[in-house]
């Protein structure tokens, strides 16, 4: 048995055809930006406005989820970005030098 680094042939490297992958992270952070902010609304609506129906414990768990809510609603926008960035950056530049 030999300790030896195994070193692939330079062939051994084929490129990847062109993947879905900003267009899937572009979905993602739309799914999670609209769920963040629909959850955002109902905590608001449970910790706030409609508070005198609610027990004290779901209002305190409505103000927990509306700080969960305001940081998935951070995290969706960020995954977003990063897809139209990958999505900008795998389109070839069509602009002419005019």
């Amino acid at each position: 048995m030999s300790h030896a680094l195994f070193i692939p042939k330079e062939d051994a490297f084929v490129s990847a055809p062109p993947s879905k992958a900003p267009e899937t992270l572009i979905a993602l952070g739309n799914w999670i930006l609209l769920l963040s902010v629909a959850g955002f609304l109902f905590s608001i609506a449970g910790g706030y406005t409609h508070a005198d129906f609610f027990s004290f414990e779901l209002q305190v768990f409505s103000h927990i989820l509306m700080m969960l809510c305001a940081g998935t609603i951070k995290l969706g926008y960020v995954i977003r970005l990063n897809g139209l960035r990958q999505s900008a950056l795998s389109t070839p530049n069509t602009r002419s030098g005019t």
